[in-house]
């Protein structure tokens, strides 16, 4: 039975190639240190823009729950406002169909 390591060698299509010669391998070294010795410097503004985009990420939130309506969309609130009527109702209606009826009941004391 085979193991995963001989699976993996009998897929492999370059196994059979022969490796880098040594010029090749001086290329790539001499590339890769004329990159790192030509690199461009961290732009200054990037810990600034950084810190901005956490700040937005944080007050966002806060931002947004303060302007939105609490209970949903729609709000309608029914009876008169003399306080022995009959009893008030506060209905809200939540975009996903949602509904919830509270009754206020006048004769209720603390």
């Amino acid at each position: 039975m085979k193991d995963v390591r001989e699976w993996l060698k009998e897929a492999d299509p370059v196994a059979t190639e022969p490796g880098l010669s040594d010029a090749d391998i001086g290329r790539i070294r001499y590339a890769m240190q004329a990159a790192i010795a030509h690199r461009r410097p961290a732009v200054p503004w990037q810990p600034f823009a950084v810190a901005t985009a956490v700040a937005l990420v944080l007050v966002a939130p806060l931002v947004i729950n303060s302007l939105a309506r609490p209970g949903g969309d729609a709000v309608s609130v029914s009876g008169d406002a003399t306080p022995s009527s009959a009893p008030r109702q506060l209905q809200f209606a939540t975009p996903g169909g949602t509904r919830v009826i509270w009754v206020f009941n006048p004769d209720f004391k603390q």
